[in-house]
């Protein structure tokens, strides 16, 4: 709880405009989870923790590794380069977008927060290691997802951080000058009260 707690209030101290990969300790932590649960899973059954874990597996998205393109954005997808024969092995990509997508369809007040929380957990390193190349098409799928945080999660040691980051990825994105990034920041920009201005 308290590594994902904001430590800052300026989106120019994100780890996006920082060079120290300490910097982006927040995230990994929270990638590490995946780890974790797989090496406690004998317990699990025992935990207090162990409802709300299964709470959050027990949606569409939590097994969905279809091959191709169906049921994600369109505009995502072919952003990302995702054909109808794409899997998770082929495009680093693809695993993050199957978990984002049906997320991004629940009305916002339905979308709580066992259903958005668990995403960082569940990528894979593939895709963390784009995140801390600071990779583009990486940063605004990561920005979607701290869009869905700042719009559906209301808890104190979250709030911050997520609105912190997703205003430091948008202006991050904004800066690289790709057009198609740019016109797909709408969502997460307005979520957490960056305005785009190119």
């Amino acid at each position: 709880m308290f590594s994902f707690a904001a430590e800052t209030t300026s989106p120019l101290d994100s780890w996006v405009f920082a060079d120290d990969p300490i910097s982006m300790n927040w995230l990994s932590v929270q990638c590490g989870l995946r780890c974790l649960l797989e090496i406690t899973k004998p317990w699990m059954d025992d935990s207090i923790w162990n409802e709300p874990f299964q709470e959050s597996s027990n949606y569409e998205y939590a097994d969905d590794h279809r091959m191709g393109r169906e049921d994600l954005d369109p505009e995502l997808a072919d952003l990302c380069d995702i054909t109808d024969t794409t899997t998770e092995e082929t495009n680093p990509y693809h695993w993050p977008l199957r978990m984002l997508c049906p997320l991004l369809r629940i009305p916002r007040h339905k979308c709580g927060a066992s259903r958005i929380t668990n995403f960082m957990g569940r990528l894979l390193p593939d895709f963390v290691n784009l995140l801390a190349a600071k990779e583009p098409r990486a940063l605004l799928i990561m920005s979607y997802w701290l869009a869905l945080m700042c719009t559906s999660v209301d808890e104190w040691w979250v709030g911050p951080r997520v609105t912190l980051e997703c205003r430091a990825i948008s202006m991050y994105l904004e800066a690289c000058g790709d057009r198609r990034i740019i016109e797909l920041l709408d969502f997460p920009a307005r979520s957490c009260g960056y305005k785009v201005t190119s």
